[in-house]
């Protein structure tokens, strides 16, 4: 008798063995990907065969730990920036990336199916491609394989979003109607992933910041804590429209999401003294970041464009940080979110730009409804990662935007706001 339960004993401890030795394989293949994928000196093409492994997986659980430590990888930076708003308590920031896995992983998971049914496998992955698209994962996960898909198909706009989903799709109906060995499988797509590596590595920037006569201004500004600032913050904008007029050198100056923080009616005298009446009479428009509060006490995200003509125009953002900012809890306090809100802007005749916040890069989602109903010709970005500390977060968020503008070939204009003791 001892020595049968001995022999279970031994039987279970090797399954449960092998079973832990998968998901510790899942998630840093998973891990991997995303470090892979998205980082400095290259582009996001590895993104795009990330529904392919997962749907490869042996089990819904390696599939899920695949996803989960996917976007666990694309956010590694997240943790330190979260917690920065919370008085840089990390568990915090920690909590946040734990629960953003976890549903990504869940969302990712749907790419996995158990049937040996061509078309079911084939279908799976097309209801994960839409369950990491689409709220509410699509809201809160990054690295989403769309834009692995603008640098690889860049110009191809709604085919190459097709392609992200039919792609995958196909190549399980393939693999699952040759009844393909798995190994075989791991085999090639780790061949096509080095492929895919390997070019990305051949990534050159997009230039962002001089596009024609449109300058995206990035600054070192961090966050204010003074009002005084404030004031400060506007007589440098005023000098830095002059040194731009000076030099001939733009019709439109974008500066960062939020670089006047909350703006009041009481700043306008003073923004017009400084930066507004000097622009008119150089014929600049100006954009500027700002915080606008709401009669419910609430704020919005905004870019407020100042015409020559003495004219105002002002886009939102359709979806601020969760918790740290969007705290649908709250009646008062929140910056809201709204994804109908208006984010287009004219900066002169002939050139319309949609507006992309600072977090919402990271889904292409809203880009892709704005591509399809709103004529533009231009991509702004305004950015206010003040709570960075390291290159790393500009380069995987950027990526995202850049990706997308490069698959519907749009330019691309960005504004930066940094920490204080951050270079550029």
């Amino acid at each position: 008798m001892t020595d049968s339960k001995s022999l279970y004993a031994r039987i279970w401890d090797s399954v449960a063995n092998r079973r832990l030795t998968s998901w510790t394989l899942a998630a840093a293949l998973g891990f991997s990907l995303a470090v892979l994928a998205w980082g400095p000196g290259r582009s996001a093409m590895l993104a795009a065969i990330v529904p392919l492994v997962v749907a490869l997986a042996a089990t819904r659980t390696q599939a899920f730990l695949i996803g989960a430590f996917y976007v666990l990888g694309v956010g590694r930076e997240r943790p330190e920036l979260i917690s920065a708003w919370y008085d840089s308590n990390i568990y915090v920031g920690l909590g946040f990336v734990a629960l953003v896995a976890s549903l990504g992983g869940l969302g990712w998971a749907l790419c996995w199916s158990s049937s040996e049914k061509p078309w079911r496998k084939a279908l799976a992955c097309v209801v994960g491609w839409v369950a990491v698209l689409v709220p509410p994962i699509g809201a809160l996960a990054p690295g989403n394989p769309i834009v692995g898909w603008g640098y690889i198909t860049p110009g191809w706009a709604w085919a190459g979003v097709a392609m992200s989903v039919i792609a995958p799709a196909a190549v399980m109906w393939e693999v699952t109607r040759r009844n393909e060995k798995r190994r075989h499988s791991a085999i090639w797509v780790s061949c096509l992933g080095g492929v895919l590596v390997a070019a990305s590595f051949t990534y050159v920037p997009v230039e962002s910041r001089f596009v024609a006569d449109i300058v995206g201004v990035n600054t070192n500004w961090g966050v204010s804590r003074d009002p005084y600032e404030i004031i400060n913050r506007v007589e440098r904008i005023g000098r830095t429209t002059k040194a731009l007029a000076d030099q001939n050198l733009a019709s439109a100056i974008v500066f960062p999401e939020s670089i006047l923080q909350t703006y009041e009616p009481a700043l306008f005298p003073v923004l017009n003294i400084e930066v507004l009446s000097d622009a008119a009479k150089a014929g600049q428009t100006i954009v500027l970041g700002v915080d606008l509060p709401t009669k419910e006490g609430n704020f919005q995200n905004a870019a407020l464009a100042f015409y020559p003509d003495g004219k105002t125009a002002t886009a939102v953002a359709r979806q601020p940080v969760p918790v740290a900012l969007w705290k649908p809890w709250e009646t008062s306090g929140s910056f809201l979110t709204d994804w109908t809100a208006n984010n287009m802007l004219t900066l002169r005749d002939g050139i319309r730009a949609r507006v992309i916040f600072c977090y919402e890069e990271y889904f292409p989602i809203l880009s892709l409804i704005n591509e399809a109903k709103d004529e533009h010709q231009l991509v702004i970005v305004m950015t206010n990662l003040w709570a960075a500390k390291h290159q790393l977060s500009f380069d995987i968020q950027g990526r995202h935007s850049e990706g997308m503008a490069r698959l519907f070939a749009r330019k691309l204009v960005r504004a930066e706001n940094r920490s204080k003791d951050m270079p550029h």
